[in-house]
């Protein structure tokens, strides 16, 4: 984590976790026949994809995660 993103909220620190994830392993998830799980104990992000009042950088973050097809 870069010296800004080590002062991020949990909460982002969680979701960016996600990102990096999904982006290390796009070629297999993207094109996924089935939907897939992401697993997590931090039950805030349940609601991510509900939630409308995102800052700028959970905008983008968001609209990255729109192409996969999962369920946290």
């Amino acid at each position: 984590m870069s010296s800004a993103e080590r002062n991020y909220k949990i909460y982002n620190k969680e979701l960016l976790a996600i990102v990096e994830a999904l982006d290390k392993w796009q070629q297999y998830l993207l094109d996924a026949v089935e939907k897939f799980e992401v697993w997590t104990n931090h039950k805030n992000l349940k609601y991510f994809k509900e939630s409308h009042k995102l800052n700028s950088q959970q905008a983008r973050w968001y609209l990255k995660l729109q192409d996969y097809d999962f369920t946290l």
